[in-house]
């Protein structure tokens, strides 16, 4: 006489087994990355590790242990990267610390003329009006300790101290206001700055002051690419008066007021300022 048996001892033996699995993976011996390299992390933590690299660049000035830090996210181009991170957490107040470090090391960079470009993976030779590439750390080595690596023959000549935090990539002439324009085709009351050279040349980098009765802030030009390089805004509160100023003795320009603009229902909204600064 033939039994017909029920094939669900199958299924209970394979949901068994699968549960077993994850019990002995995830509980019992789970893996563990050692030494993981910063360009497999997710873009999440690539995020905190530019964040960590950043802050502790505005403690150390060390620009160099910075570049050799962040080669090894293998950005495409690393000061793009530092400058858009920047722009997405200079919106949120909690992370403004963050985004002002972020955008003083885009700006260092910048600064020095080096080519932002990196391949952590091949050695570069140096050619004829080329800049001399940083040394690249095995991962252990770079983000261990702050402390910098002892020179030797083949290392590049220690580079130049970073800027101060005030100086300015122009200094022979202030910048002052050529144009003063109310905007209202904007969704959020913003100051839009746009700085130019003598020569008309947009101005990336250039650090802009700005004052309230209760506080002060700063931001820089060159952050939305997109736009323009020497393109900057700031997200006013209505009803609060702002002053404001582009380099270190450049112009003021006072009472920065949002205007009140009115769509086309007469709804009432709160428009913007566009200021254009050049050298004479």
């Amino acid at each position: 006489m033939n039994e017909n048996r029920s094939p669900l001892y199958l299924l209970t033996g394979l949901i068994l087994g699968i549960v077993a699995g994850l019990v002995f993976s995830l509980v019992i011996s789970p893996a563990v990355y050692v030494d993981t390299a910063p360009s497999a992390l997710s873009a999440t933590d690539q995020d905190i590790y530019r964040s960590l690299i950043a802050l502790a660049y505005s403690s150390d000035g060390n620009l160099e242990r910075a570049l050799q830090r962040l080669q090894l996210l293998q950005d495409a181009d690393i000061r793009q990267a530092l400058a858009e991170q920047a722009q997405r957490l200079m919106a949120d107040p909690l992370t403004r610390r963050e985004a002002r470090a972020l955008a003083e090391l885009s700006v260092a960079i910048q600064q020095t003329g080096i080519n932002p470009v990196v391949n952590p993976s091949a050695a570069v030779s140096p050619t004829a009006g080329s800049v001399t590439p940083f040394a690249t750390l095995d991962l252990a080595a770079a983000v261990s300790t702050a402390t910098p690596v002892p020179p030797t023959a083949t290392l590049p000549p220690t580079m130049t101290p970073r800027p101060t935090f005030t100086r300015q990539p122009t200094l022979n002439a202030p910048y002052i206001l050529v144009n003063r324009e109310e905007i209202c085709n904007v969704d959020v009351p913003l100051i839009q700055v746009w700085v130019t050279d003598a020569s008309g040349e947009q101005m990336p980098g250039m650090r802009v002051d700005i004052f309230w009765a209760d506080g002060s802030d700063f931001f820089y030009t060159g952050l939305y690419p997109q736009v323009g390089l020497g393109y900057a805004d700031f997200e006013m509160t209505p009803e609060v008066s702002y002053s404001l100023r582009v380099g270190e003795s450049g112009q003021v320009v006072e009472d920065l007021t949002a205007p009140e603009c009115t769509d086309s229902n007469g709804s009432p909204y709160w428009g913007g300022w566009k200021l254009e600064f050049s050298q004479p």
